[in-house]
């Protein structure tokens, strides 16, 4: 009984943390995230563009 009790707990917390952890990356990670790799992407695009290749 006490292993359930236990066991929705665990549930309860892992969803909690998932929960806020979720919503700290859609607000701050998810944008830097996105600003970086997409400047690596426009870099990585313009560098063949610069150099005169394909």
């Amino acid at each position: 009984m006490s292993e359930t009790r236990q066991f929705l707990i665990f549930m309860l917390v892992v969803m909690t943390m998932m929960f806020s952890f979720w919503n700290l990356t859609e607000t701050l990670k998810v944008k830097a995230t996105v600003n970086v790799l997409f400047r690596h992407y426009a870099l990585d695009r313009a560098a063949p563009l610069d150099k005169g290749g394909e």
